[in-house]
């Protein structure tokens, strides 16, 4: 029982560079390839061994199932948004940025509204990039 199981973490520690590899192309973000691999591998000591032929084939599909499960879950969240969106956001977006002074007073106007948490931090920087 003990050679059999360190074979499959053998198994597993052989694949998981190329595992960590493709759900960080897939993800775009190393947290979640770290996310997605370790679930793998979860999956991978609840499972029958036995049955499976190529130990690096059935983690790489495994690990792409999931990645693409966890993208389609984070579209779906995405599209079903149902709080209420920022207030002034428009203002941001709006208009053509000269040299980046425009988007910074644009920024500022928008963080005064909303609080002005920011805007002595975003003031710093409208002077840097005024003409």
């Amino acid at each position: 029982m003990t050679d059999r199981h360190d074979d499959s973490i053998t198994a597993f520690d052989d694949a998981r560079p190329g595992l960590l590899g493709l759900a960080y192309r897939l993800l775009g973000s190393r947290a979640d390839a770290e996310d997605a691999v370790q679930d793998t591998f979860l999956k991978w000591q609840r499972i029958d061994r036995a049955a499976i032929a190529s130990a690096g084939a059935w983690l790489t599909t495994t690990c792409t199932r999931h990645c693409l499960d966890l993208l389609r879950n984070a579209h779906r969240s995405r599209v079903d948004y149902v709080g209420t969106w920022l207030p002034g956001y428009d203002a941001i977006i709006v208009g053509t940025p000269t040299r980046y002074g425009n988007m910074a007073a644009q920024m500022k106007n928008f963080l005064d509204q909303t609080g002005g948490l920011w805007s002595a931090a975003l003031a710093g920087l409208h002077a840097e990039v005024s003409p």
